[in-house]
């Protein structure tokens, strides 16, 4: 049976199926507060199951920016893409240790 950190990298493949359908502009806008919390929940997880891992994870996505007030995160589409693609390829090295 698959381990939290194989259902942690479906949820982070998942994301990253999401992103990459985004149009162009959409890579160009901020993310949501409620994404954010999302990918900082799955990192959350991630660094519980395997802490040797969360020197190599990014950091929280923040939402301290003015634009906060209107329910957008400090990050856009495309850099959370790249962090999401960091988490999965983190998680790949981790599973290939196993």
């Amino acid at each position: 049976m698959p381990n939290n950190l194989a259902f942690l990298k479906a949820s982070m493949t998942a994301f990253k199926e999401t992103l990459g359908g985004a149009s162009d502009k959409q890579k160009g806008d901020l993310i949501s507060i409620p994404t954010a919390d999302h990918f900082n929940g799955l990192l959350d997880r991630i660094r519980a199951e395997a802490p040797e891992v969360a020197p190599h994870l990014p950091p929280r996505v923040t939402a301290k920016s003015d634009f906060s007030i209107m329910g957008k995160s400090d990050i856009k589409f495309l850099e959370l893409e790249m962090l999401v693609n960091q988490v999965i390829h983190v998680l790949g090295v981790l599973a290939s240790d196993a």
